[in-house]
């Protein structure tokens, strides 16, 4: 039977910082390159577009290894800030470029 992709996620070995500070503020500023050289305002809206998308993924990625990196750290006790650090980031930074960009 297929596996859903929450699932996959879940039982991946990508750790909280790679997620974070590698696919979500990494892929953000690569993504955000071509804003500085389209002129053309449908071809910015089309890239826009684009930029959204990925950044919903990326950031039920982040949430997810998030959760996977606080279970881990109350299983052994141990405090797991930086997993509500990690989604409070995301969300504040992606509605902050969404507003920038309006």
């Amino acid at each position: 039977m297929k596996k859903k992709r929450s699932d996959r996620i879940r039982e991946s070995r990508e750790t909280l910082p790679l997620v974070f500070w590698g696919f979500f503020i990494g892929s953000n500023l690569i993504l955000k390159i071509p804003f500085l050289f389209v002129e053309t305002n449908l071809a910015i809206k089309s890239w826009f577009f684009v930029w959204l998308i990925w950044n919903v993924f990326v950031i039920f990625l982040v949430f997810e290894t998030a959760d996977k990196y606080k279970r881990e750290k109350v299983a052994k006790g141990l405090g797991y800030g930086w997993a509500t650090t990690a989604k409070i980031s995301c969300v504040l930074l992606f509605l902050s470029a969404i507003g920038n960009a309006l």
